[in-house]
């Protein structure tokens, strides 16, 4: 269980996706696990002095993807990714979940905060969600297990360590990875698109593991 006190910014928005069905799910799930969460559609947070006493943010954004038509939703502007990115640079951990990597081409500093972007999923399907051999303070105790979900495919940075992924149609794709930002810590995990993920005891470990990975000590956070 993650030490009580520590501070949880949870920021939703955006288009496509039930970010209200999981705030009421998942928001008390967070809480459980120790931390006061903060949850929030305002964006402007990330320029609040206040965000210096939160330990850890959570991404569930679905925004300014390339769309040539359908609805559309605004990216961060500079002031608040450059906010963001100068805290997780300070020593912040930041989840990024699902959706988080739908974002504008204009945005490349956040696509590289979060350590790709998105391309595409298939409908929604059931399939595999696998580990890497290489076990991760994240993934630990974490077996293979089948979700009914969307599966993103991302673009992803070279220097972001992989430790989950799924095949689909002969190729292998990262669902859960983590990166390092100069004194901060940044995962993502794809999976989430509704509650029949939210519920899953796997994706629940999955949470509360990678949370605890990215608000642990310099010296105790692994690798």
């Amino acid at each position: 269980m993650a030490e009580v006190g520590k501070n949880m910014l949870l920021l939703l928005g955006g288009v496509y996706h039930d970010f209200e069905g999981f705030r009421e799910i998942m928001a008390p799930f967070f809480q459980q696990q120790g931390y006061n969460v903060r949850v929030t559609y305002d964006f402007d947070t990330l320029v609040e002095p206040t965000l210096a006493e939160v330990e850890v943010i959570v991404l569930n954004t679905c925004l300014g993807g390339p769309r040539p038509q359908g609805p559309w939703a605004a990216d961060l502007n500079p002031a608040q990714t450059a906010s963001l990115v100068a805290w997780v640079q300070a020593g912040g951990g930041l989840l990024g979940l699902h959706a988080a990597t739908v974002i504008g081409e204009g945005s490349q500093r956040l696509r590289r905060l979060l350590g790709g972007y998105f391309v595409e999923h298939p409908p929604e399907a059931e399939f595999t969600v696998m580990p890497l051999y290489r076990e991760h303070p994240i993934t630990q105790g974490i077996d293979a297990f089948v979700v009914q979900d969307e599966l993103f495919i991302n673009a992803y940075e070279s220097d972001v360590e992989i430790h989950m992924a799924a095949s689909h149609r002969g190729v292998c794709h990262p669902l859960v990875w983590t990166r390092r930002e100069e004194a901060g810590r940044v995962a993502y995990v794809a999976l989430g698109h509704s509650e029949k993920v939210w519920l899953l005891p796997a994706y629940r470990k999955l949470m509360a593991q990678a949370l605890m990975w990215l608000t642990a000590a310099p010296s105790s956070a692994g690798k």
